[in-house]
């Protein structure tokens, strides 16, 4: 049995250009040894896009000689080969790769990244040398199954793994990369880029920790120099339209469910849409409430049009009212509570 740490997509230029991402993988590469783990994956994306000077990379692993990188390519960095560096404690795994890390683990399959080939292509290959259901899987792609997840900042797939393919082939476990944010099912997972690239990558960042006897895959966060936040708000002309927006703001904030010490490091981008009577009253709570947090730039009040119509103002209470009574799907692509009162907000007040 073994323990093995897992990230991806850590997106690393120069520390120059991006230190914030050189810290985060050493929080992670800190957090590991600690633990007595020494075998860290970084499924794919290593690298920034035509990032090609791996010299500062090669002298962080050269200062954490005690862990083992092992680098599957992903869409990214797929140029990277063995001979680019010289490292003893780098792997490059330039082809779909076998290995076990213990006698009684299970079986690991690595496939770096091919961008004229879907990963059921790859598997069906190599499906001679696969242990059938004990057998892991790491790589960089979409999976297309029941938790499809685009990539907003890379729209298209790529290298996708069909659900029908983790049903012909049975593996007991598929970590990705590619998809920045964590995701889990019951087979299939994504850790997530362990720092926020921009804006719209929200949230904690997180690591796997697998043991690659039992399967089981721990979350560990990581302790990051920045935490990115992007909230849109609703307002409608109520009759209290200050209490209204800051009974939002305070459950935005609550589910943020931060510590003090990271509400000093997160950064907010605050958009609002709807109808108010008073913008520049709600621009000033907006502000207020937010005070604790680093805007990422000042509060976008473009999408509030001004009303001072009570019959629609009305009307609109009475649809939200309603809106809110209704039971909601968690279905990542049905259109959220908030979504669907902005478009009735629109048809009120024809906007």
């Amino acid at each position: 049995m073994m323990k093995l740490a897992i990230t991806a997509d850590v997106h690393l230029t120069s520390g120059k250009e991006h230190l914030e991402r050189f810290n985060a993988l050493e929080d992670i590469v800190n957090q590991i040894q600690e633990k007595g783990i020494y075998n860290l994956i970084i499924a794919g994306d290593v690298f920034d896009k035509n990032f090609t000077n791996y010299s500062e990379f090669e002298n962080f692993a050269e200062k954490h000689y005690d862990t083992k990188f092992i680098i599957i390519p992903g869409n990214h960095d797929s140029q990277l080969k063995k001979s680019m560096m010289v490292q003893d404690n780098i792997k490059i795994i330039e082809s779909p790769t076998f290995k076990n890390f213990s006698d009684d683990g299970f079986q690991f399959f690595f496939i770096p990244y091919h961008p004229e080939k879907n990963m059921g292509q790859i598997i069906a290959e190599y499906s001679d040398e696969l242990k059938k259901e004990q057998w892991i899987l790491v790589s960089h792609g979409n999976w297309t199954g029941t938790m499809n997840e685009p990539n907003p900042n890379e729209p298209g797939t790529y290298m996708p793994l069909t659900k029908k393919v983790i049903e012909m082939y049975n593996p007991i476990k598929v970590i990705l990369g590619h998809i920045h944010k964590v995701i889990k099912d019951e087979i299939v997972c994504y850790p997530g880029s362990p720092c926020g690239l921009n804006i719209n990558e929200t949230g904690r960042r997180y690591f796997n920790i697998l043991d690659d006897k039992t399967t089981n895959i721990e979350y560990k966060k990581v302790n990051t120099e920045v935490l990115y936040f992007n909230e849109t708000l609703t307002i409608i002309p109520v009759e209290n339209e200050e209490e209204f927006i800051q009974k939002q703001i305070d459950n935005t904030i609550k589910k943020w469910n931060l510590y003090e010490e990271e509400k000093e490091k997160s950064i907010v981008r605050i958009k609002v849409y709807g109808v108010s009577s008073d913008k520049k009253t709600l621009k000033k709570v907006i502000r207020r409430s937010f005070s604790e947090f680093d805007l990422y730039d000042e509060i976008d009040l473009t999408n509030v049009h001004l009303s001072d119509d009570f019959q629609l103002s009305d009307i609109s209470n009475k649809v939200v009212d309603k809106i809110d009574e209704m039971e909601w799907s968690d279905w990542k692509h049905d259109p959220t509570k908030e979504e669907i009162i902005q478009e009735a907000l629109k048809i009120v007040y024809g906007l």
